[in-house]
């Protein structure tokens, strides 16, 4: 049993479970399905549900439950929330109710974003937000809803540590903080290029990509992961590979990889005899695909059971062809020493 004050915001919490895509909360009250928000009710991706102004109508039973955006699948949960709601010619001391303990709030860049605060008492006045300690002011990409702050698309700069306030004639009331952190897919920044490389010469790649967390790098060789060893020296971002043969021509990639999500970038490095004794470094090649990075949900060629191949190699002269397959998606690794990954073929038919 719940009972507010006639007024008051209420708060009905609904924990969702874990869903792929994410679960939408819904909420059964009175026979009738509340799934968006209206005048009266305010539906959070959270799963909770705000009734704002509470009054005689909003009594009764509430069961939340949720949603499978894809499948269409509900789940409710077998108890629920029974709401009374008393009058009251007097005023009550306000507080906030929601939330009741410090929280941290990790948001993908660019998502919307709702940090939640209920006030309850009569008369309650609108909540201010504050953003490390400085008032947080309301515009286009930083919006109230009700006493709620909504973000419409977050970014990194809006990091930091948020609470709510309400102040009376009597005090001022600070909700516990959220802190807030922004999460960000890999994103290449500079890419693997096309290289030529004498013989008996050194050929560096070097990866640069962004992301939060930092991604960890993967270095692959012709699909095959590489095996740091005296000639081939991985350094972070960089991958050296000294005293070049011909066997070292193929198709090397570095593969980005955060909890967000993944990217990847490859680059094909040529041999060519020593024509110029003492020469260091690579030559670039003009044309450089690689220079646009693939990203993860890239489809890959399949033969006609579904499994994936690789185009038949075109050995023309003594250059290696770029035919290894592109690897597409982030290293899952299971066993010590096994990858499994997504790929497609080397070279685009059309």
């Amino acid at each position: 049993m719940l009972s507010v004050q006639e007024g008051s915001t209420v708060l009905i919490e609904c924990p969702l479970p874990h869903s792929v895509p994410p679960a939408r909360p819904r909420f059964r009250v009175r026979g009738d399905w509340i799934e968006e928000s209206t005048d009266n009710y305010l539906v959070l991706p959270s799963g909770n549900l705000q009734i704002i102004s509470a009054s005689a109508q909003h009594q009764g039973m509430y069961k939340c439950g949720a949603v499978n955006p894809v499948t269409d699948q509900v789940v409710v949960r077998s108890h629920g929330t029974k709401l009374s709601v008393r009058h009251s010619d007097s005023s009550s001391s306000v507080h906030i109710v929601y939330p009741v303990a410090p929280a941290t709030v990790s948001a993908v860049l660019s998502q919307p974003l709702t940090l939640e605060c209920v006030v309850s008492g009569s008369p309650a006045p609108a909540a201010k937000w504050f953003r490390n300690g400085k008032e947080v002011r309301f515009g286009p990409s930083h919006q109230r809803r009700l006493n709620n702050l909504a973000f419409v698309g977050v970014m990194r700069s809006d990091e930091g540590r948020y609470s709510c306030m309400v102040e009376t004639e009597q005090r001022k009331v600070i909700s516990p903080g959220y802190t807030l952190k922004v999460l960000e897919p890999p994103l290449v920044e500079g890419g693997l290029g096309d290289q030529l490389i004498s013989v008996g010469s050194s050929a560096r790649f070097t990866c640069t990509a962004r992301g939060n967390p930092a991604p960890s790098i993967t270095w692959l060789f012709n699909a095959n992961p590489i095996t740091p060893s005296q000639r081939f020296q991985v350094s972070g971002a960089t991958l050296v590979i000294t005293n070049v043969t011909s066997q070292d021509g193929g198709v090397y990639q570095c593969l980005l990889d955060n909890e967000v999500g993944s990217a990847q970038s490859h680059g094909i490095l040529r041999t060519q005899p020593d024509l110029h004794l003492g020469s260091t470094a690579g030559v670039p090649l003009e044309a450089s695909p690689s220079l646009h990075p693939i990203q993860s949900d890239e489809s890959f060629l399949t033969d006609d059971d579904g499994d994936a191949f690789n185009l038949p190699a075109d050995r023309s002269g003594d250059r290696p062809t770029p035919e290894a397959p592109i690897i597409i998606s982030s290293p899952q690794t299971h066993k010590p020493d096994v990858y499994d990954l997504e790929w497609r073929a080397g070279r685009d038919s059309g």
